[in-house]
């Protein structure tokens, strides 16, 4: 970010109250089906994410299958606070994996590639505010607490309704994320 020292100190104790507040430390340390409080089986049927690998530069490989994520199904199991704390949970880990290549490769690798597969996307997700909540949510977390940390995002096997999704929700982020 663009700011002044005191500013930057200011950002800096403002995140670091934050990560103590959610508790970033024992997040990224508890397993991802206790941090969204339901079944792994769950997670692994409709938010499958996982760490691919890593590109030719060192940068962690993030890859997603949104297309399976089904709200009716999640919300019977949790809520959209506790797939927030996942969405710490899994930014404070990929943080951990990037400063692992920083010293592996002896240099600044400070962001990730991310694949978002929305193949078999379901448009009833749209028929909830909780997925505006969610979206909205985790672009907030990003924007102050994982500033610059995508590197880069390709979405693969969208069907247009995901496009307009994304049209309804730009308006709605901050313009660095």
């Amino acid at each position: 970010k663009d700011l002044q020292v005191k500013d930057a100190l200011k950002a800096l104790r403002a995140d670091w109250l934050w990560r103590v507040s959610v508790g970033a430390v024992a997040l990224a340390e508890s397993r991802p089906e206790q941090v969204a409080c339901c079944d792994l089986k769950l997670l692994q049927d409709y938010a499958p994410t996982w760490l691919q690998g890593f590109d030719k530069t060192g940068q962690p490989l993030i890859f997603s299958h949104f297309g399976k994520f089904r709200f009716p199904h999640v919300l019977k199991q949790t809520t959209v606070e506790n797939l927030l704390k996942l969405h710490i949970h899994n930014s404070e880990r990929i943080s951990r994996i990037i400063g692992q290549q920083s010293l592996k490769h002896g240099r600044n690798i400070s962001s990730v590639l991310t694949i978002i597969d929305a193949e078999d996307w379901d448009p009833g997700n749209l028929r909830t505010m909780k997925a505006f909540q969610y979206t909205s949510g985790m672009a907030s977390i990003d924007a102050e607490h994982f500033p610059e940390r995508l590197g880069k995002l390709f979405v693969i096997n969208a069907p247009k309704l995901v496009w307009r999704f994304w049209q309804i929700m730009q308006y709605t982020l901050p313009e660095k994320t």
